[in-house]
């Protein structure tokens, strides 16, 4: 098995040849949540992020994800492994499930990253990329979020995950929801419950009180706040041990490791300029 780990260089060519709009930004979100503070989360107002979508398969929403640029979606590996590629639509500018003004655009391709491991109970480079039918057009309601760069720690930094997976109340969310939530150091992770599955390489670790990401959120994206309403996707909801348990993170794909990969499948993509 090869580790997913960092290639400065191939990065660096790949980003430099990357087709950039001049007519967007990208991790700009439009207004703040409804409540300042999934499981005990607070719904969103409409459209706060708009890079975030819901994927349906034979037309039931299973999984989350994240557009990055005008025709790729990036979501976890098991969201789609051993699916029929056909079956899969993307649900963007999307608020609440089943919404008749979202946008539904039918997968065209699907890439699984070439290192991932399905176990019983945990995934390892679990990222997966589906390309659209069509390209999107940027709006308020739909942009992609700004990815982030190689090498960042993230310890102790306050996140957001969001998306529309099981609840408290053991169903699935109707509208969008968040929970807020702080990435933990490696150490920590180690040490608690989920730490003889946590491989630095492939997972970063984030716990929120009585908050955390649950079934249905796989795939979708665990951002950060650089500077008000812009955003940097820094992670990938991936797997855990239960929901919001006391005092156990869950993993996320740790996504700085993986950046080479993406760019490359996504070479004919047109990114959202960064605004700084």
């Amino acid at each position: 098995m090869r580790t997913a780990t960092f290639l400065l260089l191939p990065f660096l060519v790949a980003l430099a040849a990357a087709a950039k709009s001049k007519d967007c930004f990208c991790g700009q979100g439009n207004t703040p949540e409804i409540e300042t503070r999934i499981i005990n989360g607070a719904y969103v107002s409409p459209h706060a992020y708009p890079w975030l979508v819901y994927l349906k398969y034979q037309d039931k929403p299973y999984c989350g994800g994240s557009l990055i640029n005008d025709r790729f979606i990036l979501t976890a590996a098991h969201c789609v492994f051993g699916l029929n590629q056909e079956r899969i639509v993307a649900v963007l500018g999307a608020d609440a499930l089943k919404d008749d003004k979202d946008l539904s655009l039918k997968a065209k391709d699907v890439a699984i990253h070439p290192d991932y491991i399905r176990y019983s109970s945990y995934d390892q480079n679990d990222l997966a990329l589906i390309e659209l039918e069509k390209p999107v057009t940027m709006s308020e309601k739909i942009l992609p979020i700004c990815l982030t760069k190689a090498g960042v720690d993230y310890t102790n930094v306050n996140a957001i995950v969001a998306g529309w997976g099981m609840t408290e109340n053991k169903t699935v969310a109707s509208k969008l929801m968040e929970a807020h939530i702080r990435v933990t150091s490696d150490e920590v992770c180690r040490k608690s419950q989920i730490g003889r599955k946590f491989v630095q390489e492939y997972n970063l670790c984030a716990y929120g009180y009585k908050q955390d990401s649950c079934q249905g959120d796989s795939g979708s994206a665990i951002f950060m706040e650089s500077s008000p309403l812009q955003y940097t996707q820094i992670g990938v909801v991936s797997w855990g041990e239960g929901c919001a348990s006391p005092k156990v993170p869950s993993a996320y794909v740790r996504l700085g490791n993986y950046l080479d990969w993406i760019m490359k499948v996504t070479d004919k993509a047109v990114y959202c300029q960064h605004p700084n």
